[in-house]
């Protein structure tokens, strides 16, 4: 396969970076299969390495047509775009210049679309939500189409009664961590199994965590080697409905939800409809001693949470990303 990607994918501390990583899940693949890869947008430097591609610094106020031009400069007639600021008109224009642009959409929130591909791997996907698209426009709905890395397709959940993970994903916007933090730490009992907080290099409170840490029974890890290896090692995984959430999903460790964000409530609402995960609440809602009462409830079911995690297990057999590249490599039409 000779055919060029150019992936336009953003990740930040206010965004945070769930958009880039599925789409290094989608590049590992693309890869695999002889293809080249450019990575294109704003990422923080510490991130980037992680593409394992070249990767352009976005420039100019002209998203499209920025686009447009570092894909024909790469030679690249795919496009693959992942975030928040990708509507009808980004799409007509990028398909207008020739290119087949996939895109990345969670909840139907464009409203119209264009794009060659509209790719959305959560199980509440509906033809419904994307009634308004272009009579081209071909779907991927489901956790058929989940983008998984290659890592976490790699690890295997090595044992129960593990430490208890914190992880909200490589930035954490509204700093679930520092609250989760401190609901732990309100109820001793929860410490019993020690516990790992994983922090990504977007977060830009790492000094805050470290200084605040509140005893040997935690261990703060800062983007560390071997992730995938560190979330199968854990006994429980407290996350968001999020990436993080169907990664820990594939390796069956149970997971306690909590939202961060507008739009992870329907994902957090089907999950807790499909007996996948025990959601607590909106982190934005919870005081510490709150979430701490919650969490504490959570973890004494833990034959309840081991039979979510075995059920959760089932929603992926690792190749969505396989499947995402077979269609984008067949008919378009």
């Amino acid at each position: 396969m000779s055919h060029g990607l150019f992936v336009r994918a953003d990740a930040s501390a206010t965004m945070g970076v769930g958009h880039f990583m599925r789409m290094l899940a989608l590049s590992e693949e693309w890869k695999r299969r002889g293809g080249r890869v450019i990575f294109g947008g704003a990422v923080p430097k510490g991130l980037r390495e992680r593409a394992e591609a070249p990767f352009i610094e976005r420039a100019g106020t002209d998203d499209a047509q920025w686009t447009i031009t570092q894909a024909r400069i790469s030679g690249c007639s795919f496009v693959a775009a992942d975030g928040y600021s990708f509507g009808l008109e980004y799409q007509r224009v990028v398909q207008d210049a020739g290119l087949q642009l996939l895109l990345v959409d969670d909840n139907g929130e464009n409203r119209e679309y264009a794009a060659t591909w509209i790719l959305n791997v959560n199980a509440h996907a509906r033809e419904t939500m994307y009634a308004r698209r272009a009579a081209h426009s071909r779907l991927l709905l489901g956790s058929d189409f989940l983008l998984l890395r290659s890592a976490i397709l790699r690890a295997r959940r090595t044992r129960t009664g593990g430490p208890l993970l914190v992880s909200f994903g490589g930035a954490d916007p509204a700093d679930a961590t520092k609250l989760t933090l401190a609901a732990i730490t309100s109820q001793p009992t929860l410490l019993a199994q020690g516990v790992v907080v994983l922090v990504g290099a977007a977060n830009g409170r790492i000094s805050e965590y470290r200084e605040a840490q509140p005893g040997p029974q935690f261990r703060i890890l800062v983007d560390p080697e071997g992730v995938a290896d560190i979330m199968a090692s854990a006994g429980v995984c407290i996350c968001s409905p999020s990436t993080t959430f169907w990664e820990m999903s594939y390796l069956q460790v149970p997971c306690i939800g909590l939202v961060v964000a507008d739009n992870q409530k329907l994902i957090a609402e089907d999950v807790r409809q499909r007996g996948l995960m025990r959601v607590v609440g909106d982190a934005r809602l919870l005081g510490a001693a709150e979430l701490g009462d919650a969490l504490k409830a959570a973890l004494s079911l833990r034959d309840e949470l081991e039979r979510m995690a075995e059920a959760a297990g089932h929603i992926s057999d690792g190749r969505g990303a396989s499947r995402v590249v077979d269609a984008m490599l067949g008919p378009t039409r």
